[in-house]
């Protein structure tokens, strides 16, 4: 069920059996939002968010639902910002209340976000110190150069340092807006006590900012980088842009992507240069569609006497999509195997609850999963074809090397 607020704040609430709720705020304002000063300020003020409200401390927020044995949580992507909690439906009412004090009554406290900046470097420097993460954020700045889409979540330690109190407050009101806040609740509770409860902790709500004004990516020409970062091994990201979210071929790729390298060890990269030749522990593709954009990209680490053979053997995978066109067998295979991941994700009520608030905030309507279900099987190797060489037609990769 969708329900929508006096104050424009939208409710998905979708009921599934079981002692557990799970309930979660979704904010569509990201990395992507920030003004290139602030790389780094959507993530710090999801942080700050659990660093104190009007009435209650950090110590008394962290452990408000760890207490009665739930989890508190919050990540940012480049086009949202969301806020969490799972727990005994019992404490529903008290994880209503302390997500809408986190999200209407945070204070930002100099003192803590002084040391949440401390925090932040530290695991800015994480990330560096793992190549495989690293070089996903290299790859993405080359995509989308002098953009916001291709910058770090995370940010720089720089810019993290240079935060302010005035930083925060300012992004906020130009980012946040009612109409792109979506509340989403599952689990066994009555929809009317669900409703009842949010519509009056939500209902002094004012964001009136909003990300209307977000630029799309320009196209670039492909480009071929070498970074040498002394390691044991050489890591390498290859691909291009891709299809949007609201692209017709976008469904069609997703199963493309998943033949070619997703999370099945029967992909063909998995199975054509891992396990054939040894050549490398981890290779892998991956498909990301934005709001106004989309990327595709495969990785892999390996020796550096095999990283040749290694990028022309996934080279080669790609071209055959071109050259040898999936068969009706293939695709149907492929749609089998795309509802079983999709349908054993669910599984996760929490995953479903996530889910659902981002088909409202992209849609503005729920996609249960029988919809996904039926998107999926309407799908034909025509289709799929012209979403693979869309994609891979014209080669012009751009590629980032460490090594």
């Amino acid at each position: 069920m969708l329900f929508t607020f006096s104050n424009q704040i939208r409710l998905i609430y979708h009921p599934a059996p079981g002692e557990v709720s799970h309930l979660g705020i979704m904010i569509k304002a990201g990395s992507r939002d920030e003004l290139l000063p602030e790389n780094g300020l959507a993530h710090f003020i999801e942080h700050g968010i659990f660093k104190g409200t009007k009435k209650r401390k950090p110590v008394y927020i962290l452990s408000r639902m760890d207490s009665v044995g739930g989890e508190l949580n919050a990540y940012t992507t480049k086009e949202e910002t969301v806020l969490y909690s799972s727990f005994l439906s019992e404490f529903f009412p008290r994880a209503a209340d302390l997500l809408a004090d986190l999200l209407l009554n945070s204070q930002f406290p100099e003192k803590e976000m002084a040391k949440e900046k401390d925090v932040i470097t530290d695991e800015i420097n994480m990330y560096r110190d793992s190549p495989s993460e690293d070089i996903m954020d290299g790859f993405d700045d080359l995509i989308f150069p002098n953009h916001s889409l291709g910058r770090n979540i995370l940010g720089t330690e720089e810019s993290v340092r240079s935060f302010t109190h005035k930083n925060i407050l300012e992004f906020i009101d130009r980012t946040y807006s009612n109409a792109n806040i979506v509340i989403s609740y599952v689990g066994s509770l009555k929809p009317e006590k669900v409703k009842a409860t949010l519509e009056k902790l939500f209902a002094s709500a004012t964001f009136g900012g909003g990300n209307e004004s977000r630029k799309k990516p320009d196209l670039v020409p492909s480009l071929n980088e070498i970074r040498d970062k002394k390691l044991n091994q050489v890591h390498c990201a290859f691909g291009k842009t891709a299809f949007d979210i609201n692209h017709p071929l976008r469904l069609a790729f997703t199963l493309v992507n998943n033949i070619l390298g997703g999370p099945g060890m029967n992909s063909r990269l998995n199975l054509n240069i891992r396990e054939k030749y040894g050549f490398c522990y981890t290779i892998d593709s991956g498909f990301h569609a934005y709001t106004d954009s989309g990327v595709f990209n495969i990785y892999f680490g390996t020796d550096a006497k095999n990283y040749e053979r290694t990028l022309s053997l996934a080279l080669k995978e790609l071209d055959n999509f071109v050259k040898n066109p999936l068969t009706a067998k293939q695709t149907e295979q492929a749609k089998v195997q795309l509802k079983g991941q999709l349908a054993l994700s669910q599984q996760n009520v929490q995953n479903r609850m996530l889910a659902n608030a981002k088909s409202v905030m992209l849609f503005n309507e729920p996609n249960p999963l029988e919809k996904s279900l039926r998107d999926i099987s309407v799908l034909n190797a025509d289709r799929l074809n012209e979403a693979a060489q869309t994609v891979f037609g014209t080669g012009d990769y751009t590629r980032l090397v460490y090594r």
